[in-house]
């Protein structure tokens, strides 16, 4: 079926093999053919740099004319062997799965794929699946994602058998592990949503201030309208009472005189507050109120007149 000519090769991960009347070249390190001949240079600088430059161009030069154009395959692909036939030697073998459907040539390394082809293609789901799930052992001339695999040695063993019965029960308890993985997921999906809205619902009350006084629990079920009228600054002036709000059939008034002795208090606290400020500065020594106006460390400013 195959053979690899007797060639001498500069480079040792690079050989000459001949299939179905064609040669082309295979690279035993990456597991893929390299065809046509013209794409060796380009395969040993993107994936063999270890090698050196001189090599490489040894090695490009003795198969360009080794191998004729007439030779190499169309398309730049060898044809694929056919199913159940003898392994290509060279090549490695993969444990693989084959749709058992009639007329349905699918092969895959993946079983999650295979379940997917008979889900979507077949319309076969669960248990249905398992008599058409073929254990068959894979070649391709590429291991990478232009893999295309056909079938080498026997036909495919039905998971219906005796001796796929005991892979059958694997493949549910397998099936029932991704099936806690995905609910595991979405409840995982789920609390992350819940926390995040919880997070965008948070406001001032969760601030430390307010879990240290537990003013929320506190004032849970209260008139917070009423208790925020409260924090109001008097009208200055005010020349009728201050209705705060109802709660429970009751309204909530501020007589005009507490309004009234509430502005004088607070403007008096205000006064005072403004007086100290300025016993404090008057009381600071001019050097250091120019220091302290400055932006550097030791910078010192020139226009330091008095506040």
């Amino acid at each position: 079926m195959s053979a690899t000519l007797p060639t001498t090769t500069p480079a040792g991960p690079i050989q000459d093999h001949a299939y179905a009347d064609y040669r082309f070249l295979y690279c035993n390190v990456c597991h893929l053919v390299v065809c046509p001949a013209a794409a060796l240079s380009r395969h040993l600088s993107t994936q063999h740099r270890s090698i050196p430059c001189y090599q490489r161009k040894r090695v490009v030069n003795h198969f360009t004319s080794l191998l004729a154009p007439a030779s190499q395959p169309d398309y730049g692909r060898p044809p694929l062997p056919p199913d159940h036939s003898q392994p290509v030697p060279f090549l490695p073998t993969y444990q693989g799965f084959a749709c058992g459907k009639d007329d349905c040539r699918y092969l895959t390394q993946n079983f999650g794929c295979l379940k997917c082809q008979l889900s979507k293609a077949h319309a076969l789901y669960r248990d249905a699946r398992t008599p058409f799930v073929h254990c068959v052992t894979l070649q391709s001339w590429y291991s990478d994602t232009r893999a295309q695999y056909w079938i080498v040695g026997e036909r495919g063993v039905a998971m219906r058998t005796e001796r796929g019965q005991m892979q059958s029960d694997q493949l549910r308890a397998l099936e029932a592990v991704q099936i806690r993985e995905q609910e595991r997921l979405v409840r995982a999906e789920h609390d992350n949503a819940v926390a995040e809205a919880d997070c965008q619902k948070a406001d001032s009350s969760t601030t430390p201030w307010l879990e240290y006084t537990q003013w929320p629990e506190q004032f849970a079920g209260r008139p917070i309208d009423i208790l925020t009228a409260t924090a109001v600054l008097p009208a200055k002036g005010c020349t009728a009472d201050n209705v705060l709000g109802a709660w429970e059939g009751c309204s909530f008034i501020s007589p005009r005189e507490d309004e009234m002795r509430l502005s004088r208090l607070i403007g008096a606290a205000v006064f005072t507050v403004f007086q100290r400020c300025l016993y404090t500065l008057k009381a600071v020594p001019e050097l250091l109120r120019c220091w302290l106006k400055t932006f550097t460390l030791d910078g010192f400013g020139s226009d330091s007149d008095s506040a």
